[in-house]
């Protein structure tokens, strides 16, 4: 078969369920370091939201995002300052950030102004900083 969960499995992607059979693909955001399993995912549908995951930045990156219409580009927070997230954002990229590992670094994705969001273990904690 090749669905977008056979994809999946291709990659040893670990999953819970078939999110094929549950039709919650609106839901779902896949990201992912390697090019070919987001070109794979986004020829078998154009409604996936798909992040590139990324330790930094350079014009090929710009190129293959728009190419592949990915949703977000997500960056490694140590990397991230004000101006790249600021030209980013102004060539209309959705920016997320990963690695962040502690609240201090939640803080800066926030005070970045991510637009994408940011992956973190601590939720609550995050929810907490939103409401102050």
């Amino acid at each position: 078969k090749n669905t977008i969960t056979h994809i999946l499995e291709e990659y040893e992607v670990e999953k819970d369920f078939d999110v094929d059979s549950h039709d919650i693909w609106d839901k779902v955001i896949v990201t992912s370091f390697h090019k070919e399993v987001l070109e794979r995912l986004r020829s078998k549908r154009e409604d996936i939201t798909l992040g590139y995951l990324l330790r930094s930045y350079d014009e090929d990156v710009e190129s293959f995002i728009k190419e592949n219409s990915i949703d977000q580009i997500c960056l490694n927070i140590s990397y991230l300052d004000a101006h790249t997230v600021n030209s980013l954002q102004d060539k209309g990229m959705s920016v997320r950030a990963w690695g962040v590992k502690d609240t201090t670094l939640m803080q800066k994705a926030l005070d970045l102004g991510v637009n994408a969001g940011m992956t973190i273990d601590f939720p609550d904690l995050l929810v907490e900083a939103m409401e102050k």
